[in-house]
């Protein structure tokens, strides 16, 4: 029996609408227009995140790792270590600021007389020994990932031309117009230098203060506080070992030293003294006698309360004849006696040892 052959035929196939062609069109837009939103809102958080990366990236330039991941990487790194003292910008961090001595090998000085704050004002002796040199100065872009020689935030904000003398997001206790958006300096960031601390702020996605979600301003999550990059020698105590096997005794008053590097439109190095020795004569013998008394091996001359900031600097021995610190008479006792010291972020005071051999 035979069969007939089954068409299907194409005039049996109805067309969509213009209601289900309408309909087609407004799902794929909203599945567009969803998508587009995602990826804004993906590029907007990486901006925001890159911002916070950026604000980390800021504080690791200035004081290097704090505490005690600091303490035992036994690394000192970021501008303060190199420089004695903290940028006055951010473009500090980027470009040497005009006088400042680029990074080397430097000899500190001692000067018999600084000025009121301790600087070296002239007159001074040179410590070129090799064991008492440091590399000190302007190392070169702190901030790695600066573009065209600025740092901007995730938003690439820019301020025409900013101002100084304002109140930044970020407002210090007590401080009151101390901060600086001048573009040329900080690079789009409010900066505020206050009470010896850091603060940096990022005006977020429109570039202004205050603002909703990407928008709002943005501070950096730890601001340089005076105690991460300064620390204070609160009384402490410089240990005068006599090591030279012979009984010692003083001809003069002794006073330990502290030589700090400090860069600047002129490099100075700042002098630090404790008070005069508790004791006059060591043993050096091992018989527990100096001119036939009883005498300590070791005595003790002590800080005063002064800020020293996290870096290396030299331990000298000081002969004072007149038994007045800072004037004249002041010289390195004979060697000279020195000391390289490590003082670290959130670290305290080091051990303090000048060793006579």
């Amino acid at each position: 029996m035979d069969t007939a052959p089954s068409y299907i035929g194409i005039g049996n196939e109805r067309g969509l609408t213009l209601l289900e062609l309408l309909l087609v069109v407004t799902i794929l837009s909203a599945v567009a227009w969803v998508s587009l939103a995602s990826v804004a809102n993906d590029a907007e958080q990486i901006r925001y995140d890159d911002t916070r990366n950026r604000l980390r990236s800021i504080r690791g330039a200035v004081v290097g790792d704090t505490g005690t991941a600091g303490w035992e990487k036994g690394i000192q790194s970021g501008f303060v270590v190199d420089n004695g003292r903290l940028p006055g910008s951010i473009n500090d961090l980027i470009m040497a600021p005009s006088g400042f001595l680029a990074y080397g090998p430097v000899s500190p000085l001692f000067d018999p007389a600084p000025d009121t704050n301790g600087y070296n004002n002239g007159g001074e002796t040179t410590l070129s020994q090799a064991q008492n040199q440091f590399m000190k100065g302007f190392r070169g872009s702190y901030l790695v990932g600066s573009a065209g020689g600025t740092y901007r935030d995730g938003w690439g904000t820019r301020l025409s031309p900013g101002a100084t003398l304002k109140n930044c997001p970020t407002v210090p206790s007590g401080s009151t117009n101390s901060g600086s958006d001048l573009d040329s300096d900080n690079h789009g960031w409010c900066v505020t230098l206050y009470n010896d601390g850091l603060y940096v702020d990022s005006y977020g996605k429109d570039g202004e203060n205050g603002g909703n979600d990407f928008e709002a301003d943005m501070a950096m999550g730890e601001p340089v506080l005076a105690g991460d990059w300064r620390i204070n020698l609160s009384g402490a105590g410089v240990r005068i070992v006599n090591q030279s096997g012979a009984d010692l005794s003083f001809s003069t008053a002794v006073r330990a030293s502290l030589l700090i590097f400090h860069n600047g439109a002129s490099a100075t190095w700042r002098r630090i003294t404790s008070g005069v020795a508790a004791d006059t004569c060591l043993d050096g013998d091992g018989d527990g006698l100096c001119g036939g008394a009883p005498a300590p091996r070791e005595t003790t001359a002590t800080l005063p309360a002064e800020n020293v900031p996290a870096g290396e600097h030299l331990l000298v021995l000081v002969a004072d004849p007149d038994g007045t610190a800072h004037n004249a008479d002041d010289s390195l006792y004979a060697g000279p006696v020195t000391a390289r010291v490590k003082f670290f972020s959130r670290g305290g005071v080091p051990d303090l040892v000048l060793i006579i051999r």
